[in-house]
C-alpha cells in the first residue's frame, strides 16, 4: 500500500515539475552576404524574445556555411537580427525578422546583408547610376557645437582617364562634384566612382576644412563619411598663404593614442603627424604619441615608420579638448635583410608634398637619371596625361584633351618662377618634377585650372 502511495506521489511531482517547466521549441536558418554572393561566417546571431514581461536576448554563431541554431529556445515571439561590419560601416541598422517559436516545434528564419543594387537604392533613390559608380553620403557638423551645418558644400575630386581611340592618346581627365547639406546637415553625392580614391573637402562660409580621403568599394556601392568642420580653425577660401607654413591649421585640440604593430608590440620612433598641420610627434618606448595646437574637425593622421606601411586614418578633434587614436602598423620589410640607399633629401617640400600627396605625378632626382633623357620635354613626356607640342625651345606642354577644350596647357614653373618652356632647364639639370592635374591637388600658391607642373633644379 505504502509503494503504491509512494509511485502516485512521484507521478503526481513530476506532473506537476512538467506543467511548470517552460515550453520550448528550436529556432534556425542562414545568414547570407549578398553584396559579396557567399554564406556569412563567423557572425554573432541575437534573437530577442519580444511581448513578454521580461525581455530576453539569445546569441549564436553562424558556422562556415552561415547557418545558425538556436536550440531550445522558449516558446514565444522573437526578433531576429546579425551583425556585420559592412552594415555598421553604412551606418544602416541590418535588417530585423520577426518569427514565433512554437513549443515542441522548429522555427526557420532567414537573414541576410542586402544586394548592391539594394544599398545603391536606398541612398541615392530614383537614380539608376552607371557602372563603376557608387554613393558617397554622411552628415556634416560643427565640430564644436555638435550641430548639423545646414548648407554646407560637400565637394569632391577625382581624376579618370580618357583615351583618344583616333590619336591613341591617353590624357587624365579631372573631375568633380559637390553636394550641398540639407537642413539636417545630410548630403549625398551619387554617381561618383568606385575602386579609387577620391579627394574631399568641406566648404562653408568662404572657409575650407582639410583635404581628406575618401573610398567606395564597388561591392558595396555606397559608402558613408561623416564629417565636422570648424569655422574657426578652417582655411579661408579668398586668402593664398605665402608659405607652407603659414598655410598650416592651427587651434587647441590635442590627440594622444599609442602605435603598436599588428602583433601588438610597441613602435618606437615611429613619426606622427595630422596632415596639413604644424606639430609632429615620435613615439617613445611604449609607442605613446602626443600632439597639440591642432585644429578642430575632420582630419587625416599620419603615421610612418621604417620596416612599415604607411598608415592614414581619419581623425576627429575638438577645440580644447584631447582625442585618442591608436593606431596598427603592418610590417612590410623584414629590417635585417634590407639594403639601404641612402641619399640626401634635397628638396624637403616635395618630399612632403609626395608623402601627402592624393594625386599627382613625382619623379625625383634618382628616378629622373634612371630616365636617360636627352631633353626636359622627354622627361615631361613619360608622365601620364601629358605630352609635348613641338621641340627644343619651342616645346610646350598640353594635357592632350584636344583643341576644344576650355583649356589644355597647364602652368609650368621652373624653380618656382613661370616659364614659358619646360625646356628652358637642361635635363642634365632637372632635380625634381611634380605634376598636379587639378586646381584641387596643387599646392596653394600655384593652383591653375589646366594643372600645375612644378620644375625643381639640381641642388
Amino acid at each position: 500500500m505504502r509503494r503504491i502511495v509512494l509511485v502516485v506521489a512521484l507521478t503526481s511531482v513530476a506532473r506537476i515539475v512538467a506543467a511548470q517547466a517552460p515550453a520550448t521549441g528550436r529556432l534556425e536558418g542562414a545568414v547570407a552576404d549578398s553584396v559579396h554572393a557567399r554564406p556569412l561566417a563567423g557572425t554573432a546571431v541575437s534573437a530577442t524574445l519580444i511581448a513578454s514581461a521580461r525581455e530576453t536576448t539569445f546569441v549564436a554563431t553562424t558556422d562556415k556555411l552561415g547557418h545558425f541554431r538556436f536550440e531550445p529556445l522558449p516558446a514565444g515571439r522573437y526578433a531576429v537580427t546579425f551583425a556585420s561590419a559592412l552594415l555598421d560601416s553604412l551606418e544602416f541598422g541590418g535588417p530585423v525578422s520577426q518569427v514565433t517559436v512554437a513549443a515542441g516545434s522548429v522555427a526557420t528564419v532567414d537573414l541576410a546583408i542586402p544586394s548592391r543594387a539594394s544599398l545603391v537604392n536606398t541612398a541615392c533613390p530614383g537614380l539608376t547610376l552607371p557602372e563603376k559608380t557608387g554613393a558617397l553620403l554622411g552628415l556634416v557638423r560643427d565640430a564644436d557645437g555638435e550641430r548639423p551645418i545646414a548648407g554646407a558644400q560637400v565637394v569632391v575630386a577625382w581624376s579618370a582617364l580618357d583615351i583618344d581611340t583616333t590619336s591613341h592618346t591617353v590624357a587624365t581627365e579631372e573631375r568633380s562634384a559637390r553636394a550641398i547639406a540639407d537642413a539636417s546637415g545630410q548630403y549625398h553625392l551619387c554617381g561618383v566612382p568606385t575602386q579609387e580614391w577620391l579627394v574631399l573637402q568641406v566648404q562653408h562660409d568662404g572657409h575650407a576644412g582639410a583635404v581628406l580621403r575618401a573610398y567606395v568599394p564597388d561591392a558595396a556601392g555606397v559608402a558613408v563619411r561623416n564629417l565636422s568642420f570648424s569655422p574657426g580653425t578652417a582655411r579661408s577660401l579668398a586668402v593664398a598663404a605665402d608659405t607652407a607654413l603659414e598655410a598650416m591649421a592651427r587651434g587647441s585640440a590635442s590627440l594622444v593614442g599609442t602605435v603598436r604593430s599588428t602583433t601588438g608590440q610597441p613602435v618606437r620612433g615611429a613619426e606622427v603627424r595630422v596632415l596639413d598641420t604644424a606639430p609632429t610627434a615620435h613615439t617613445d618606448e611604449q609607442g605613446a604619441f602626443t600632439l597639440a595646437a591642432l585644429p578642430s574637425g575632420t582630419h587625416e593622421l599620419e603615421v610612418r615608420q621604417l620596416g612599415f606601411a604607411i598608415v592614414r586614418q581619419p581623425v576627429e578633434l575638438r577645440s580644447g579638448r584631447s582625442a585618442r587614436a591608436d593606431v596598427a602598423l603592418e610590417r612590410v620589410v623584414a629590417l635585417d635583410s634590407m639594403n639601404l640607399v641612402v641619399r640626401r633629401a634635397h628638396y624637403p617640400e616635395f618630399e612632403r608634398r609626395r608623402a601627402e600627396a592624393v594625386s599627382g605625378r613625382f619623379l625625383d632626382e634618382f628616378e629622373i637619371e634612371r630616365l636617360h633623357a636627352l631633353t626636359t620635354s622627354d622627361v615631361i613626356s613619360t608622365i601620364p596625361g601629358l605630352r609635348i607640342v613641338g621641340q627644343g625651345p619651342s616645346a610646350r606642354v598640353t594635357t592632350g584633351r584636344g583643341s576644344s577644350m576650355s583649356c589644355s596647357s597647364p602652368l609650368v614653373l621652373i624653380d618656382d618662377m613661370p616659364a614659358t618652356s619646360v625646356n628652358e632647364l637642361p635635363s642634365s639639370q632637372l632635380g625634381a618634377i611634380e605634376f598636379y592635374p587639378s586646381s584641387a591637388s596643387a599646392p596653394m600658391t600655384h593652383r591653375s585650372p589646366c594643372g600645375t607642373i612644378m620644375i625643381w633644379s639640381k641642388r
